[in-house]
């Protein structure tokens, strides 16, 4: 007995050493955790293994499921041995196509679990001896995490087969490639990188110098002009130093960008994008009705007094102040119609060293600013801009609709009930706009002139707590289905149908009094009801259709149509007390 017990002994702690030995882990699996950040993730592990019988390095993928590599691009996924041994190619997995929003095109990816492949040469021997080198850039649906790069010491003994244990694994056929040698391979990225570093380079200059002819810029232009045909009569070197004081606004607003993108990736782990900022309606309606206000502002609804203190000599640092703040808002009223290429900026940006980053943000400021610049270093150049005239005050208010429509645009992206709220609010938020600038003006005596401004911003406040908060729905509607419908009612379920529609002023007041109470709610989730909302808005819709057809009713909402579980069927017409609901849902 003592025997077998030393011999159980010494069994298990051979095997702990097999197990915990260097060779072993090298030989068979390595793991590591490659990137990280909240629920994403992405592991790696290497191993030996025979795939029809020829020796291979896999490396296996393990990714949470809303992750994904590049397989092309810039930033594809790169596997690849140091030394390579002889004769040795990589295989990688096919990709799937993925449609990405921040560069608006479908894209191939890798995803989930998947395989990449070293394959050995067939009359490989020896002690196979490499460092396996694993570099990717992974993105979700919302966000990309920051590039990472791994690496693994592999050692395995070729001719010793339980080291190479066989794998089930296809390979596709011409995707495996010879791997280059370190040199080579090392002058190909470093020539293929710099070539494309100069392209984003100069592409990032030609991007900037199109901001000037975005809808989004051709409103404050006007603006511009007058203000450096102010400054071209300034004495030479002011007229200079102003200039350059608002091309200066225009690329601190760009460096800006440059220097949140690197601080956010420090601190959240994770890349920021451009457009992540519109998945929040209230930054949408902040936009719309700031862009709203600019409007009103080029239609002379009001305007922008300046003391003359600051239009005068000693007020020169404040008409310093005045030039780059210029500068910086003409390059964040670019913004709305530059999404797209800020994006596709931002997120390769965050994928290259910081000064890279930097530089290439510098390069979009400077490339908005270029021609600005030019008009102050060659003034006599703004001679053939057109006198300013009856022309100008045209187009400026021709400038004003074209930022309504860009701020409807923008609002257009709202769900139904924020829209209908920020457009009510508007409409308040510009009547207190037309108070303040219109009312008084700086010779209106300061107690008057203080007290109307004061109400105009009361108003504007008040309507804005009032008006803009959407209340939650606390029951769980679905969308009309006659066949859902007709389930829930074979199936001896009660089934509760509101008929409304978005034009209809009662529905909305039903909701507040009826549907947005609690006790109401918690009785349709006790009860199991099936929670129908039948949107009638357009005459071609099912609900609409069915109202008429199947309810029998002449089409005037809101209306409500409650099913018992025995069949029963009561209709409860226009705006009615939580009470009679209750009653209905209890009888």
């Amino acid at each position: 007995m003592k025997v077998m017990k030393f011999r159980y002994i010494i069994s298990a702690c051979l095997t702990a050493l097999l197990f915990c030995s260097p060779a072993f882990s090298q030989q068979y699996l390595q793991s590591q955790r490659m990137l990280e950040s909240g629920r994403e993730y992405a592991d790696v592990s290497v191993s030996s293994v025979s795939i029809d019988g020829q020796k291979a390095i896999r490396v296996n993928f393990s990714a949470s499921e809303d992750l994904h590599f590049y397989a092309d691009g810039d930033n594809v996924l790169k596997v690849w041995t140091e030394p390579q041994p002889q004769g040795s190619s990589v295989v990688f997995p096919e990709s799937r196509p993925y449609y990405d929003r921040f560069v608006q095109k479908t894209v191939p990816v890798y995803s989930g679990e998947f395989d990449v492949v070293v394959l050995l040469a067939a009359d490989v021997s020896g002690t196979v001896e490499t460092e396996v080198n694993v570099r990717g850039f992974a993105c979700t649906s919302d966000s990309c995490l920051p590039p990472a790069t791994i690496d693994f010491d592999f050692s395995a003994d070729a001719s010793d087969a339980s080291q190479w244990p066989a794998a089930d694994i296809d390979i596709p056929e011409a995707a495996a490639q010879p791997q280059s040698g370190p040199q080579t391979q090392q002058a190909q990225e470093v020539g293929s990188d710099s070539s494309g570093l100069l392209k984003y380079l100069l592409l990032a200059l030609l991007a900037g110098l199109s901001f000037n002819v975005m809808p989004c810029v051709l409103p404050v232009i006007p603006i511009i002009m007058n203000r450096l045909l102010d400054q071209a009569r300034e004495h030479r070197s002011r007229s200079i130093t102003l200039g350059m004081a608002f091309c200066g606004g225009i690329i601190g607003f760009f460096v800006m960008l440059a220097v949140f993108g690197a601080v956010f990736q420090a601190v959240t782990g994770s890349v920021f994008q451009w457009g992540d900022q519109m998945r929040y309606p209230g930054f949408i309606a902040g936009m719309s009705l700031f862009i709203l206000v600019m409007a009103l502002f080029l239609f002379d609804v009001f305007a922008v007094g300046i003391p003359s203190s600051v239009s005068s000599k000693s007020g020169s640092g404040k008409g310093l102040g005045g030039s780059v703040g210029m500068g910086f808002f003409a390059a964040l009223m670019s913004t709305p119609c530059s999404g797209a290429i800020l994006a596709v900026v931002l997120v390769w940006t965050q994928t290259q060293p910081i000064h890279i980053g930097l530089l290439v943000f510098l390069l979009l400021g400077i490339g908005m600013a270029l021609p600005y610049a030019v008009l102050v270093a060659f003034p006599k150049l703004l001679k053939s801009i057109p006198k300013p005239g009856m022309w100008m005050e045209h187009f400026r208010k021709a400038m004003g609709f074209v930022l309504l429509i860009i701020a409807v645009k923008l609002a257009a992206s709202l769900p139904q009930q924020r829209l209908e709220n920020l457009l009510l609010y508007a409409v308040f938020l510009s009547f207190a706009v037309w108070m303040w600038g219109k009312w008084v003006n700086m010779t209106t005596p300061k107690k008057k002139r203080y007290t109307i401004r004061l109400a105009a911003v009361i108003i504007a406040v008040v309507a804005g707590f009032v008006i803009l908060p959407v209340e939650k729905d606390i029951v769980d509607w679905v969308e009309y289905d006659a066949a859902a419908i007709e389930t829930a009612k074979q199936n001896d379920e009660p089934v509760l149908i509101k008929f409304t529609a978005d034009w209809c002023a009662n529905c909305k007041t039903l909701d507040k009094r009826v549907y947005k109470d609690k006790d109401v709610a918690a009785l349709i989730d006790e009860l199991g009801i099936l929670a129908v909302e039948a949107d009638t808005t357009l005459n071609t819709y099912p609900a609409s259709i069915d109202l008429k057809e199947v309810y029998n009713e002449p089409g005037a909402v809101p209306l409500t149509v409650y099913i018992g579980n025995d069949g029963s069927v009561t209709k409860l017409r226009g705006i009615y007390s939580k009470e009679a609901l209750l009653e209905v849902i209890d009888n």
